[in-house]
């Protein structure tokens, strides 16, 4: 505490401190944090005695059909689909991304591993020629929220896929366009107050993280039309076609805007950072639980009528 004689003066909070060195490792949001899946995400999926990997747990629970062939949009790098290989759960995958560097990669890896029942190919849920009760397993992984005309897409799912045979699919399901509720938006303003200020520094914008700033609907319709386009539509429309839904949410309602960008401060070598981190996952957790928020990020499984 100064005495009166001491000159008081105006501290910038951010010159302060200096810029956290963030491992390139760490990544930029909430899924990158390997604490968030094992603590947070993993125990709200899992629900059989599997690694709580989603699809490995979903196959442990439900009468999925075994050693058929599956199909699948948005697998990546094909980490999931050669988890999937590895375990014998399909005897083949057609793989699909829209990415032809993830695909590149996916077909690298597979062939390094000796994978020979994987099939990986640049496309599109709405663009890929579908053959007719072919699949026993479609997977979606982060794309369904991304198509416009959401119930002719699941509509070409349900056609390619044989009579009982299940969709799963891994999305997120929040206000459409991230348009998020005051409600969230001031929760995570307050948890972010609280925050040590070295942990708060936004490497994208490169400043200190006050708040979580929306970008408004228009932004997404010019920039990325189909980002989150059919988000909240999602679980309406399996349900509209499918005889059996299972919905299984996990969060980042809280998580998702709080640590996007300022992720990679969290050390996971510091117990202070682990534990505030933990303490924010309790936060959601909690006021999920209550009902106060609802889930932006869930697992879903539908199952396709063995009459059709």
């Amino acid at each position: 505490m100064p005495d009166s004689t001491t000159k008081t003066r105006t501290i910038d909070p951010i010159q302060e401190i200096p810029e956290p060195v963030r491992p390139q490792d760490r990544g930029l949001g909430w899924m990158d944090s390997a604490l968030v899946i094992d603590e947070s995400i993993k125990p709200a999926i899992a629900r059989g005695a599997s690694e709580g990997h989603w699809i490995l747990d979903l196959c442990s629970q439900l009468p999925i059909p075994r050693e058929g062939p599956w199909l699948s949009f948005g697998c990546g790098g094909g980490g999931q689909e050669m988890l999937v290989s590895e375990r014998g759960l399909a005897d083949r995958i057609d793989a699909f991304d829209r990415s032809p560097q993830a695909i590149e990669a996916a077909r690298q890896i597979s062939r390094d591993r000796g994978f020979q029942s994987l099939i990986f190919e640049v496309g599109d849920l709405v663009e890929v020629d579908l053959p007719v009760d072919e699949y026993d397993v479609v997977v979606c992984t982060l794309v369904l929220h991304r198509v416009e005309n959401l119930d002719a897409a699941i509509a070409r799912i349900d056609k390619s896929l044989k009579p009982g045979g299940w969709l799963l699919v891994n999305d997120y399901v929040g206000p459409r366009r991230f348009q998020f509720t005051d409600h969230q938006l001031q929760i995570v303003e307050e948890l972010l107050s609280i925050t040590p200020q070295h942990l708060r520094f936004d490497y994208v914008a490169n400043q200190r993280k006050d708040t979580f700033v929306a970008k408004p609907e228009a932004f997404w319709a010019e920039e990325a039309p189909l980002e989150a386009i059919s988000s909240e539509k999602i679980e309406p429309a399996l349900r509209r076609r499918f005889e059996e839904v299972e919905y299984r949410p996990y969060g980042g309602t809280l998580l998702n805007p709080y640590l996007e960008h300022i992720v990679g401060n969290f050390d996971p070598k510091s117990e202070e950072d682990m534990t505030i981190l933990r303490l924010v996952m309790y936060v959601e957790r909690l006021l999920m639980r209550e009902g106060s928020l609802a889930s932006d990020f869930a697992v879903l499984a539908a199952k396709k009528p063995t009459g059709q």
